[in-house]
């Protein structure tokens, strides 16, 4: 999603940084984040750019910033406020053009009722909140995520994996994914691996995905497991739309699409969201 924001924004040619806040120690966060002068600390033999100064211009984004200690908080604050880093060991501050982005597993509001997350910080990066809600709440997504994956292992194997078989998808939808997406990238890979066919059978799925109980027939259609999905125009989408009431999900149950990528379909060629009183085909 962070990606998705900067590289659809005013910043997408400039540079997109990422920092896993939770794999680096205190110390390493602080020159990781804000760079250093040579001779800070044991070990700076040479002046480093920090993550700051490589995202000018662009976005960084912090992921799991909810883990960052109190010292880290402190400073992050003033860049936040000020829009200057200093780094470390260095007295010389330097202006920085970013957009942050700040991801989190944790409840950062009950973390400042703790007392173990600033609250002035809480509300300098809380402008504007999105709830990414987790895979098994949005399961419609999984085909389409699946879909995704067998065209991204397909490029990077040179394997030429069509498909997931049903009793495998399945087996996918009914799975809890506490990883969520990562977890299910890592089953496709996984069923990558074992499968010598055109298509992921359940048999090549990890063991407790396959141990789990099915959802029922209905639940998944084979449209959304066809390596080919149904193919769409404007006035065929707009007969689908007329044909199902306007309903969005039932015209992706119907042609192998998600809800989102038939609104994708519908912001492109400019079809209401509502249905119109009167709605033609226009000329291509």
């Amino acid at each position: 999603m962070a990606g998705a924001i900067h590289h659809h924004g005013r910043r997408a040619e400039r540079p997109f940084v990422t920092v896993n806040c939770s794999a680096l120690s205190e110390s390493l966060l602080e020159s990781e984040l804000f760079g250093h002068v040579e001779g800070a600390f044991t070990g700076a033999i040479r002046s480093r750019v920090g993550r700051f100064e490589e995202a000018d211009g662009g976005t960084l984004f912090l992921d799991e910033i909810g883990d960052i200690s109190p010292f880290i908080q402190v400073k992050l604050l003033r860049v936040l406020q000020e829009r200057e880093i200093e780094r470390v060991g260095d007295s010389r501050r330097r202006k920085v053009d970013i957009r942050v982005i700040a991801a989190t597993h944790g409840d950062l509001a009950r973390q400042v009722e703790a007392g173990s997350f600033r609250q002035d910080l809480y509300y300098r990066i809380k402008v504007f909140p999105i709830r990414m809600p987790p895979l098994r709440e949005r399961r419609e997504d999984i085909p389409l995520l699946t879909r995704h994956f067998l065209d991204k292992f397909n490029r990077q194997t040179g394997k030429a994996v069509e498909s997931v078989a049903l009793e495998a998808m399945r087996a996918l939808m009914a799975w809890r994914w506490r990883g969520n997406v990562r977890e299910l990238e890592n089953a496709i890979e996984h069923g990558f691996v074992l499968c010598r066919g055109p298509r992921i059978e359940l048999a090549d799925l990890p063991v407790e995905i396959r141990a789990e109980p099915r959802v029922p027939d209905d639940a998944v259609t084979d449209g959304a497991l066809c390596a080919r999905r149904t193919a769409l125009d404007r006035q065929g989408l707009i007969d689908l739309l007329a044909a199902c009431g306007w309903n969005k999900a039932e015209v992706g149950r119907r042609t192998g699409y998600s809800r989102t990528a038939i609104w994708k379909f519908m912001k492109r060629w400019d079809i209401p969201l509502a249905p119109p009183e009167n709605l033609t085909e226009r000329p291509s």
